[in-house]
């Protein structure tokens, strides 16, 4: 806070009151200036005691807030209507959710917090639940729950990724271009497979495994040639005939992708109930561990197909 002013977003209230000095007391009246609790919003007669009031400003006149939470996305408020849980962005871009306490401190929930309950033992994990109040308790619920939500987000982008350097991948091993046609890629496999077959190459296992790989590649880039072509047809249709329904196929393809993000946004709790959100705690906690371990593999296929474009 810069200056009282400041803190009290500048507003000034003004009351009538009678002036002795007037001989029209009665109807003439004198401004008296009220300060607002920029906390509260509370009136209070000085600018002083405006910031005093919710811990805005100490005893020794200098600014300190413990009672005050940070700017940020409210999430929850007090029965007096201030602020009880915000989630604050960090100038780092890190993001964290903060409680304000009955004795005006605060909690703060972030990354390193989910972490180490992640890594925790189950018993420790419990132990630590248990000893939260339920203001604490809701923060920390929206706290993983905005991980886990961010983590789905990202894993879905990767793994998309993943996909799309796998065709990539097998476009180039089969020597075929953006634009080649399902006609195209049953060609190229026919030679392929000619050239490839295990009979050919010694018949070892080595050679059936290249063999089977080969395989996997083209019924790969058939599915995907596939759902490009029925993608084309339902474009065209549906610039022909606006109303008409999208085709089943696709329709299931959409489904299944929507599917793959329930458990991030269906999450629901009882922010009054204490053991309905220890539940949902440990539950978002489970999916969010999970998430970890799939990443980690991700992200070293993703790494080895960007170090080995053609899978070799």
């Amino acid at each position: 806070v810069e200056s009282p002013k400041e803190a009290c977003g500048g507003l000034e209230t003004q009351v009538a009151e009678e002036s002795p000095e007037s001989p029209k007391c009665s109807t003439s009246p004198q401004a008296k200036s009220l300060f607002r609790c920029p906390e509260c919003n509370a009136f209070v007669s000085s600018m002083e005691e405006a910031l005093k009031h919710c811990g805005t400003l100490g005893d020794g006149g200098q600014p300190t807030s413990p009672s005050c939470l940070p700017s940020g996305e409210a999430i929850a408020f007090d029965e007096q209507g201030r602020m009880l849980i915000v989630r604050v962005t960090q100038p780092t871009g890190e993001r964290e959710t903060v409680v304000r306490l009955p004795d005006g401190q605060r909690r703060t929930f972030d990354a390193s917090s989910v972490k180490k309950m992640i890594e925790s033992p189950e018993k420790e994990v419990s132990e630590f639940l248990e000893n939260l109040s339920n203001t604490e308790l809701r923060g920390l619920v929206h706290e993983v729950g905005q991980r886990l939500l961010e983590g789905s987000r990202l894993y879905h982008s990767r793994l998309a990724e993943l996909d799309r350097l796998g065709e990539m991948s097998n476009m180039k091993f089969f020597d075929l271009d953006e634009n080649a046609t399902m006609r195209d890629l049953d060609n190229a496999y026919r030679k392929l497979a000619k050239k490839m077959h295990p009979d050919k190459n010694g018949g070892t296992d080595e050679a059936k495994q290249r063999f089977q790989a080969m395989k996997e590649r083209y019924e790969a880039l058939k599915k995907k040639l596939s759902e490009d072509n029925v993608d084309k047809e339902s474009e065209g249709r549906k610039n022909e005939e606006p109303e008409e329904r999208e085709p089943k196929e696709k329709n299931e393809k959409k489904d299944k992708k929507e599917d793959s993000n329930d458990d991030a946004k269906s999450i629901e709790y009882d922010p009054s109930n204490k053991e309905s959100m220890v539940s949902t705690v440990v539950k978002m906690a489970g999916q969010l561990k999970n998430i970890d371990v799939q990443m980690d593999i991700l992200l070293k296929e993703l790494s080895r197909m960007s170090q080995h474009p053609e899978g070799t």
